[in-house]
């Protein structure tokens, strides 16, 4: 069973009630500030009657009926969006960005507490609201953005996510932050953000072979556009967008069609190229370097052979991440056996590269969530850490997430596609 949380609830309670801060796990928010709020009730109320088999067909309306009730009794004034100019500059220290989203992650911030602006564009860092007890989640309604202070934990290998939780999967995630997700949740409702739906798969049949197949929906939700700012050594301010830090994975597995060897060609058995005459194709494990593909061009002009070893190489080369993160919701479950109530994103699943069905952030394409790069949609784990791109381990990073409207989703597809491939 699912339904709308009610640690979400009490968020989005105490945020319209003006509170500073929510105490996670407690019954009632300091200073009493949401107990005789009109909207807990109402966001509660909404709690108690929304709920729907995970099986049922109306499973995604109710969630959807029960985010709306809840961020509409909770926000009761719509926020701008922050203008395309401010999201997509790249921010350094000098750079008007830069000055409009610096934070307390900054080396001259005095203390912990409240991001503090570092200019006077910056909103009032009295309307930038703190939403857990380690004051490490953030609303600054202002600015349209929830902040997140992490930590980087991971400069190298195969990631899964983006964000986890600290303590759960910092093995293969760049960044770890000290909240529950839902409190993350509750921000991006407190912005207006619609949830969609975590990613799903459908056991079928190949209607040619019989053969089993497994179909995969990708996760749906609004757009959420996420940056990255930190401080160096030298007190630089950067900022950056996530996908700067995250490049397609060199370790798995590239294949290439090929009906057959050319005639008098034959591969070493020890070599990094293999032919396999089942399935018709090449195949190639790891990134091919650029003296590797000469070398195996020379081993026969057959223009189809020639094909798929250039297919290979180009495939193998890491490339940076281009995809999107939309606002899946993870999933809300109650065990029928004995009422124990599960935000399936605590188990870590913050931010993610690799589709979940848990994740409350999730990558907006069909991304394998398989670490074996035998077995997945797309032969193992899609995405790893690009460590030139990333500051040292323990450096503070702000994560700043940004829903974007319909409109502006729009025109940001647009300007990616005439913008110049980096590759070039």
């Amino acid at each position: 069973m699912r339904r709308f949380p009610l640690a979400i609830a009490v968020v989005l309670a105490t945020i319209a009630a003006g509170s500073a801060y929510f105490i996670v796990g407690g019954s009632t928010p300091p200073f009493g500030a949401a107990t005789d709020a009109p909207a807990a009730a109402a966001v509660a109320a909404t709690s108690a009657n929304h709920t729907t088999d995970e099986t049922d067909d109306g499973e995604a309306r109710a969630h959807r009926t029960a985010d709306a009730a809840a961020r509409d009794a909770a926000t009761s004034n719509a926020t701008a969006p922050i203008t395309d100019t401010a999201r997509s500059e790249e921010g350094t220290a000098d750079s008007p960005a830069a000055e409009r989203f610096a934070d307390a992650t900054s080396a001259d911030a005095p203390t912990a507490e409240t991001p503090r602006p570092q200019s006077e564009s910056q909103p009032d860092p009295e309307k930038i609201v703190p939403l857990n007890r380690q004051k490490t989640v953030f609303l600054d309604k202002p600015g349209n953005r929830v902040l997140l202070k992490s930590k980087v934990v991971l400069r190298k290998g195969l990631l899964e996510m983006l964000v986890c939780r600290t303590q759960t999967k910092e093995h293969e995630s760049i960044l770890a932050v000290d909240t529950p997700a839902q409190v993350i949740h509750a921000g991006l409702l407190a912005l207006g953000a619609e949830p969609g739906e975590p990613v799903r798969y459908i056991e079928g049949e190949d209607p040619e072979t019989g053969a089993f197949q497994l179909d995969v929906i990708p996760p749906k939700g609004q757009r959420i556009d996420i940056f990255l700012q930190w401080t160096d050594k030298q007190g630089k301010l950067h900022r950056v967008p996530a996908q700067k830090w995250i490049r397609t994975s060199t370790h798995r597995f590239h294949t290439a069609e090929l009906d057959a060897l050319p005639a008098g060609v034959e591969l070493p058995r020890d070599g990094k190229l293999r032919f396999d005459a089942k399935h018709d194709e090449l195949s190639w494990y790891g990134e091919m370097k650029p003296e590797e593909r000469d070398a195996e061009l020379k081993r026969s002009g057959d223009e189809k052979f020639q094909q798929a070893v250039k297919k290979l190489f180009a495939d193998s080369r890491p490339r940076p991440m281009t995809a999107h993160w939309v606002f899946a919701g993870s999933m809300y479950q109650v065990d029928e056996q004995t009422g124990e109530k599960s935000y399936l994103a605590e188990v870590g699943d913050v931010i993610c590269v690799a589709n979940f069905a848990s994740a409350l952030l999730d990558v907006a394409e069909d991304s394998s969530a398989s670490g074996d790069p035998t077995e997945g949609g797309n032969g193992g784990l899609q995405y790893e850490a690009d460590t030139d791109a990333i500051p040292p381990l323990e450096t503070e990073v702000t994560v700043e997430l940004i829903p974007v409207a319909e409109k502006q989703d729009a025109a940001s597809d647009d300007d990616r596609k005439s913008s110049p491939n980096p590759q070039q």
